[in-house]
């Protein structure tokens, strides 16, 4: 039987901006002032993304806009979340019919610790103006800054298929 080999240059690769957004306010809250600044209809998803973990899973909230008319595909995604729990007795310690509390913060992007959302901007003919959206996202006032992100720097760019 003959094997089957594929390469890279068999698939298309998405073309997607990257702009990474700090600020301190709730997701649904930045997605009411991007629709109110970029004109856009930022909505939320009812597919979450799903983040496996050791100590156990985590959903990362997730608002999205598809502009038909542009042919350009808007996700506004959580960077930050906890995985949260108990972890069982060990049956060897002094104390082993207590139970143990566990808050773990997880990442869907672990390079960019500090950043609170991303903003993944999907263009077919790749024609997108990434300092006008970066201009017009800094004049929220929560915005504490935005910036553009190189992704092919991004260790997990799987976590960042959708």
């Amino acid at each position: 039987m003959g094997t089957l080999k594929l390469l890279n240059s068999e698939f298309n690769e998405i073309e997607f901006q990257l702009l990474a957004i700090h600020c301190p306010i709730e997701g649904y809250r930045l997605a009411f002032f991007i629709n109110k600044f970029l004109k856009t209809n930022l909505k939320i998803s009812n597919n979450k993304l799903h983040v496996l973990h050791k100590k156990g899973s985590s959903n990362f909230e997730r608002f999205n806009f598809e502009d038909t008319t542009k042919d350009i595909r808007w996700d506004l995604v959580q960077n930050k979340n906890n995985i949260s729990g108990y972890e069982s007795p060990i049956l060897n310690d002094l104390f082993f019919e207590t139970t143990t509390n566990f808050s773990l913060p997880v990442y869907l992007i672990p390079e960019f610790k500090k950043v609170d959302f991303f903003l993944r901007i999907e263009c077919e003919s790749g024609m997108i103006n990434t300092d006008n959206i970066v201009a017009e996202i800094k004049k929220i006032q929560w915005i504490t800054t935005v910036y553009e992100v190189n992704r092919n720097k991004i260790k997990s760019k799987n976590n960042l298929i959708f």
